[in-house]
């Protein structure tokens, strides 16, 4: 993070990628996941999500919006969401 003061105002902002906030939300769902004790296999059957998708996400950090959702719902995170 990078904080610059302009003008007596605090200015803040990250210098991350798109795809390196993607990657941390997956990795934030895997570790979910797995604190739950949830295969993919059965994330994919609670969720609705394809289990291709799932993976896909998990390693590339690449999902449809809802898909996403339905995934928080089926790991109790909706809403942070909100």
């Amino acid at each position: 993070m990078v904080i610059y003061v302009y003008r007596g105002n605090i200015l803040s902002f990250s210098l991350r990628t798109t795809q390196e906030v993607q990657k941390g939300i997956a990795e934030r769902f895997k570790a979910r996941r797995l604190a739950r004790n949830l295969t993919q296999r059965e994330l994919s059957a609670r969720s609705g999500v394809t289990l291709s998708s799932l993976k896909r996400f998990e390693r590339q950090g690449l999902i449809a919006l809802d898909s996403l959702l339905n995934l928080a719902l089926a790991l109790d995170c909706l809403e942070d969401f909100d």
